[in-house]
């Protein structure tokens, strides 16, 4: 991942989150985030509550919440650095994928009594860094103890009112296309070292206009369902246009999920090959279409044959 360098963790001391106190993990939180605090945060972390200055009249307000629980996103041995960037940067990639700015943060962390002091302090870094990559004011939040770790992140964030994408707005005959490879995110670690589509997908919005757009969180063909339904269309994906991660096969590209890339449908007449080469060259990322949407019923269908989708069941 670019420009985040993730290092091995310095051997854990003795002192634990439980000896040292909620006084204490306030203090390295706010030691931290201070230097994020912006102009629109009129008071951070110290009181009960925030306080902001709201959106002007020419933005939407966006707001996201997500959780990652270790054992379902992340395993004990993960450095506490990656577990931080992902916890905040799968918050982001959400508002990215509205076509957002993000803004504003609160985190809630649930801390095993014996978690060392300096695996809290790795965790509050890699949370810090993603923040500060995309200028994310975090400016409060809680933490309680627990038998596991879970981090849980809302973010805020805000964008203009003409470049607002949602999963709907897909129609007939329009084109999909993706950015960046699909598969083997958590083969590959990618599930936590990947960079939010924010720069690329506010591009976008103002030069191209999605029709719908949204993040791949859960694996091509669930998210392509998503905005198939939400729009009333099919989608028909073509085999050999797959962006697949070399090492990983279709049925990775389709279903692993985690690779938070943009899904994004476009008019056929404004997703030019001129567009596409200055989006590929600006970013170094490409842009494949991969298919087209066609009338309903609502479906996936992978080279006219339609498809199951399936994702992770959380609660499976």
């Amino acid at each position: 991942m670019e420009n985040i360098p993730f290092q091995q963790s310095s051997p854990r001391k003795n002192k634990t989150v439980a000896s040292a106190g909620e006084e204490k993990i306030i203090s390295i939180a706010d030691n931290f985030f201070s230097k994020t605090i912006k102009t629109n945060v009129i008071k951070g972390i110290g009181d009960d509550a925030a306080v902001l200055s709201p959106p002007s009249n020419d933005f939407y307000q966006l707001v996201t919440i997500d959780s990652i629980v270790e054992g379902t996103h992340f395993t004990p041995s993960t450095l506490p650095e990656k577990i931080g960037w992902k916890a905040m940067a799968v918050n982001i990639s959400d508002i990215a994928a509205m076509g957002g700015i993000p803004d504003i943060a609160v985190v809630s962390a649930s801390l095993p009594k014996n978690l060392p002091i300096d695996f809290l302090n790795q965790l509050i870094s890699g949370i810090n860094s993603a923040a500060e990559k995309f200028n994310v004011a975090v400016v409060g939040g809680d933490t309680v103890g627990s038998d596991i770790l879970s981090i849980t992140v809302t973010l805020l964030g805000k964008v203009e009112k003409q470049y607002l994408c949602t999963r709907d707005g897909a129609k007939q005959g329009n084109v999909v296309a993706v950015t960046g490879l699909l598969g083997g995110s958590f083969k590959s670690d990618k599930h936590l070292t990947f960079m939010p589509r924010v720069e690329e997908a506010r591009w976008l919005v103002k030069n191209a206009k999605p029709c719908a757009m949204m993040d791949l969180s859960d694996g091509l063909a669930m998210d392509s369902s998503r905005i198939a339904k939400a729009s009333n269309v099919s989608i028909k994906l073509f085999f050999e246009n797959l962006p697949v991660r070399p090492g990983f096969s279709i049925e990775n590209a389709l279903n692993d999920g985690e690779d938070f890339e943009l899904l994004c449908v476009f008019s056929e007449k404004v997703l030019t090959e001129d567009i596409k080469k200055e989006f590929e060259e600006k970013f170094n990322l490409k842009l494949t279409v991969v298919g087209k949407t066609a009338p309903p019923p609502t479906g996936i269908f992978l080279n006219d044959k339609k498809i199951k989708t399936k994702s992770f069941n959380h609660f499976g």
